[in-house]
């Protein structure tokens, strides 16, 4: 899969276009993973290979609100969590000057899960067997108390890591209850409803919610030391 480094020095890998599951018609799941819908994506996107860290943060010249890592020399290299939209907001602006058109900015869910699939239908990248979850995610069974530092886990087949547990990641969209009505272009969901989505496991949950198609709904301005973020990057006009 096609990666490259890009200013201020995130690695970042293409999403491939063209047609993508995302959600499930599994049984015995929550209503609002399904129903099993194909997504198109015809742009150019790109995602961070992993969550970005409390380093890459510093770089916005923000205030790290992160809970954990500590401060030892490997600190920088945990994911950054406890940031909340208004913080991501402020983060974009600062990361987007000097672009014209295209640059950083949340997934969509429809990326997100796309890159976390990375062209399987299984539950977890890797197949439908939770006993193998320890190899590629960092998740209740395994993390203690704690986020890890990031890419110590097995990579998904396009070279993602963590996207199945260390700290969930915020996306763009407003909540839907369910994919029926999401955008087929894979772009952001629009609506009502206020809050916004943040996808994939984190170090505190359980199997399930670390699949492929687990939803979780959250206020905007929700603190939480299980909730980061992973930024999708297109390239400016021109390039």
């Amino acid at each position: 899969m096609q990666s490259k480094t890009v200013e201020p020095g995130f690695e970042i890998i293409r999403i491939p276009s063209g047609s993508h599951y995302i959600g499930t018609d599994e049984g015995g799941v929550s209503a609002n993973e399904m129903p099993s819908t194909c997504v198109e994506i015809g742009y150019e996107v790109w995602l961070m290979a992993r969550p970005m860290t409390r380093h890459e943060w510093s770089l916005t010249g923000l205030a790290d609100p992160s809970r954990h890592g500590g401060s030892s020399i490997v600190a920088g290299l945990h994911p950054v969590d406890s940031v909340i939209f208004s913080e991501i907001e402020m983060a974009l602006s600062i990361l987007n000057r000097g672009t014209h058109a295209g640059g950083w900015r949340l997934p969509s869910e429809a990326e997100w899960e796309i890159a976390c699939r990375a062209g399987t239908r299984t539950g977890w990248w890797f197949g439908d067997d939770e006993r193998d979850l320890g190899q590629a995610s960092w998740y209740s069974a395994n993390a203690g108390t704690s986020t890890s530092m990031v890419g110590q886990k097995a990579s998904n087949p396009w070279g993602f890591h963590d996207m199945l547990g260390n700290v969930r990641e915020w996306c763009s969209d407003v909540w839907l209850p369910s994919h029926i009505g999401r955008p087929v272009d894979a772009s952001s969901a629009l609506g009502v409803d206020f809050r916004r989505p943040a996808r994939g496991g984190a170090w505190m949950c359980e199997s399930l919610s670390c699949r492929a198609s687990s939803r979780a709904a959250f206020d905007p301005e929700f603190r939480s030391d299980a909730i980061g973020l992973r930024l999708a990057w297109t390239p400016p006009d021109g390039e």
